[in-house]
């Protein structure tokens, strides 16, 4: 880099080329004012001035040349400069005149945008900026704090600790549980992203809780399997295997409806579910049963042009592939309905995501470990499962521990007659689990 202080005019920068790290020149007329050229070409006036009562340090774009001349440049400077002298912040004015500028629905807008971005790169996925958007709409949206003006227009610097509580309390009054929860965690994410971008420096929503309720634990029993399959068996058969693949594999109903021939094998037996439709934002490789198999070899015979396995039925459709749908007219009611198990009791009603929830079960009541559940469901930890599928365990536990203490009853009892009953103890040596349990049972009633 040739001599880098030099005094600013318009001749010496436009001749100044880039190289391959960013450089920065000096203005010998104006003490702190530089012009940062990036390996790209770009070149920016900057502000360096440190603050004589604070000690810190300010660095202030100005802006980019040629739209910002050079005089207009040393005017702005002077001006920043006159500020610092006097005191004030003039990166944290700049921030605060932004911060009264941007109203929530700005924010949302914001949130919105940085989310595609995240989404193209597969980092988060499509179904969730819808979801995003929806309760934007249909919830935060429309909340009115204590002077009935919608949140949407109330602007970041009103929004302070104080004035989040009030809104939290609205919420949980108007919403349900699960609504106020997935708003909570909306709330939170937008506002950190506000920090992130320079916008406000603390999360007015940080401090606040989300609801705890118990895990929900409906899955279909036994009894239930033969009605479910009948009622799966009187519907087309496009809803036929769908709904088969859902219970068989045990994935999530957004990943098993938009599923794509890419996303499989030649063998049809592998199916890798992409980072952009995981929920844990890793992609998930799931060995396929016999079962699934089956299905896709009959499928594959007749596949749509779009490349979804389950394709929508008209052409209009926005997504390309077959939608949940749970009201009246859905496949999904018609199925629960044929096979009793619809309710309008939230905790007996059978919902599609039950029928994840129902293949581990079976998994875990059928010895399968829990390590192997886990990777099924495609979840990142085993703490995970075990959170949700202890209660599954209870009876196991239960006769192991049943087992062990008839065990060591026999033992003490076998013990204290080794001596005086050597036939007693060949006998009990001889005896299975429910004889000795039966024999336990009869020692107990004589005492």
């Amino acid at each position: 880099m040739a001599d880098n202080r030099f005094k600013f005019t318009l001749r010496r920068i436009e001749k100044i080329e880039p190289s391959a790290k960013r450089d920065r020149y000096y203005d010998t007329e104006n003490a702190g004012l530089i012009l940062e050229v990036q390996p790209s070409g770009r070149k920016v006036f900057r502000t360096f001035k440190r603050n004589s009562t604070s000690g810190n340090l300010n660095t202030v774009t100005i802006g980019p040349f040629p739209s910002v001349t050079v005089d207009m440049a040393v005017k702005r400077h002077s001006e920043l400069v006159s500020d610092i002298y006097k005191g004030i912040d003039p990166t944290e004015s700049k921030r605060e005149a932004k911060r009264r500028g941007i109203t929530f629905a700005a924010l949302f807008d914001i949130y919105d945008k940085d989310f595609s971005a995240k989404v193209k790169r597969d980092e988060r996925r499509a179904s969730s900026q819808e979801h995003n958007g929806g309760l934007y709409s249909n919830h935060l949206s429309q909340v009115l704090d204590d002077k009935s003006r919608r949140l949407a227009v109330v602007t970041l610097e009103q929004i302070n600790e104080k004035y989040a509580s009030t809104i939290i309390e609205t919420l949980k009054d108007e919403k349900t549980k699960p609504i106020f929860n997935k708003c909570l965690t909306m709330l939170k994410s937008m506002f950190n992203l506000a920090i992130k971008k320079h916008l406000i420096t603390k999360n007015p929503f940080i401090g606040e809780k989300k609801y705890t309720d118990n895990e929900r634990k409906r899955y279909l029993q036994e009894d239930e399997m033969e009605r479910f399959f009948a009622a799966i068996d009187k519907e087309e058969e496009i809803y036929q295997d769908l709904v088969k693949m859902l219970l068989y594999t045990g994935q999530r109903k957004n990943c098993v409806l938009s599923m794509r021939w890419e996303e499989l094998n030649n063998n049809l037996n592998v199916w890798t579910i992409p980072t952009s439709k995981m929920k844990g934002k890793e992609s998930h490789t799931l060995p396929l049963p016999i079962q699934c198999t089956n299905i896709l070899k009959r499928r594959a015979e007749h596949k749509h042009p779009n490349g979804f396995v389950f394709p929508a039925k008209t052409q209009n459709s926005k997504l390309g592939h077959i939608a949940e749908k749970t009201g009246e007219n859905s496949f999904w009611r018609r199925i629960t309905r044929n096979a009793g198990l619809y309710s309008t009791n939230k905790d007996q009603n059978l919902t599609v995501h039950d029928l994840r929830r129902s293949l581990a079960s079976w998994q875990i009541n059928n010895d399968v470990d829990l390590y192997t559940v886990s990777k099924t469901l495609g979840h990142k930890s085993i703490t995970t499962t075990q959170k949700i599928y202890a209660h599954l365990n209870s009876d196991k536990v239960r006769d192991g521990v049943s087992t062990a203490a008839s065990a060591l009853e026999l033992a003490s009892v076998k013990n204290k007659h080794d001596s005086p009953f050597p036939k007693l103890k060949q006998l009990a040596e001889s005896l299975n689990e429910d004889e000795r349990s039966y024999l336990l049972g009869l020692l107990s009633a004589g005492n």
